[in-house]
């Protein structure tokens, strides 16, 4: 619509005279182009952007806009200037904040960051070789984790970071489930729910098949034998059977569905399972990973449509601003923009760290995330390219 009525664009950029640009190297090429559409009125652009914290894949659209070429961008800018100086660590580690710009630049000019030698004391390297079964797992072999553990134990403030979703909840009984996950501010798993219960609002199957994949991918011990086959099965049946004990409760949640095939009952059997929990010994195996998010679900049934809560809830969790807890396990994009005194990258294999563009940008976000000290546990078995270990 900007390049097909260029007056619109100079409307906007008599009222917005000066448009600043934050993060800037996650926009896609529409983003970049309503912006200079904005430039070419005379709006003047104050653009802040590190390409190497450019972790989000880019949406691309079929003739689409062209994506945002950043030499072409700096070229033509009236002036560029570079950050260079470490002040997040002015009040931390000065030298640790020196060597982790070198390793951007490293990281930045296609090299390998050499971790041999020549560190600051305040970086820690491990060497721990995996003991997990599962694809994208990290448990450290048993006999390697002593200084894991005492890094973790002196520290006061703490983040422990991964790249997969599934490596950070494998490390949630690594560290005997004592230290939560940071959920961030985006809640996929209650999206996907949301979206599941529209699609199969009235739908009985539907909506328990919806509510029996969030339950999984937010909790441990919620399994297809003891829960939620028979769960899936009862509401199939319309909760017929005559059943006792465990299967009796599970059928109980499955009339929740029955009774009320809809968010409303979808909302209420994760309440309920929230409560069996901590009364019922018949429920204590199921354990919490994303526990807002889970207690989250179960308020959407207080709205008039799951999608009205879904907006409602994301709106307040905006506004309240939430903070990672004094010690927390995390996904690096989802601590993108936090700092922390005491960091540890873990594993830095090369599953999680494959020589690739967006890898060096991972890479580079987790490291600068420490203001004190910094640890990498590198497995021997298959570490990341990106590191020089030997």
């Amino acid at each position: 619509m900007l390049k097909r009525y260029p007056p619109i664009a100079a409307c906007l950029a008599r009222r917005y005279p000066v448009v600043i640009c934050d993060e800037h190297q996650d926009s896609n090429g529409e983003r970049h182009a309503f912006v200079m559409s904005l430039h070419d009125q005379g709006a003047r652009l104050r653009i802040f952007a590190d390409p190497m914290q450019k972790v989000f894949p880019v949406r691309e659209y079929a003739g689409g806009c062209p994506q945002l070429d950043w030499t072409g961008l700096t070229r033509a800018a009236h002036a560029f200037e570079q950050l260079d100086v470490p002040h997040r660590w002015t009040d931390g580690c000065r030298l640790l904040g020196r060597w982790i710009l070198d390793a951007r630049t490293t990281l930045k000019n296609g090299g390998k960051v050499d971790v041999r030698a020549g560190l600051p004391p305040s970086v820690s390297i491990v060497f721990a070789d995996n003991n997990a079964q599962r694809n994208l797992e990290y448990r450290p072999v048993p006999a390697h984790r002593a200084p894991i553990d005492a890094f973790e134990h002196t520290s006061d403030s703490l983040l422990i970071l991964a790249r997969h979703n599934d490596t950070t909840f494998g490390l949630r009984p690594t560290f005997t489930r004592r230290i939560p996950l940071w959920e961030g501010h985006v809640r996929s798993d209650l999206e996907t729910l949301v979206d599941a219960l529209k699609v199969g609002d009235g739908n009985k199957n539907a909506v328990a098949k919806a509510v029996v994949g969030f339950i999984q991918a937010t909790t441990t011990g919620f399994n297809a034998t003891d829960y939620a086959n028979i769960f899936q099965a009862e509401v199939a049946d319309g909760c017929v059977k005559t059943r006792r004990q465990r299967t009796a409760k599970v059928q109980d949640l499955a009339r929740l569905i029955v009774a009320e095939p809809n968010h409303v009952g979808a909302a209420k059997v994760v309440a309920r399972i929230a409560e069996l929990r901590s009364t019922d010994a018949d429920f204590r195996q199921i354990q919490l990973d994303c526990y807002k998010e889970f207690h989250e679900a179960a308020r959407l049934g207080t709205f008039e449509t799951a999608e009205i809560g879904l907006h409602e809830i994301s709106r307040h969790r905006t506004y309240s601003r939430p903070e990672p807890p004094d010690k927390a396990i995390s996904t690096i994009h989802k601590a993108k923009g936090l700092e922390c005194k005491n960091v540890i990258i873990m594993p830095c294999d090369a599953k999680s760290f494959p020589d690739n563009g967006i890898s060096r940008c991972l890479l580079c976000v987790a490291m600068s995330r420490a203001s004190h000290r910094l640890m990498l546990v590198i497995p021997r078995v298959n570490p990341s390219p990106l590191l020089i270990v030997s």
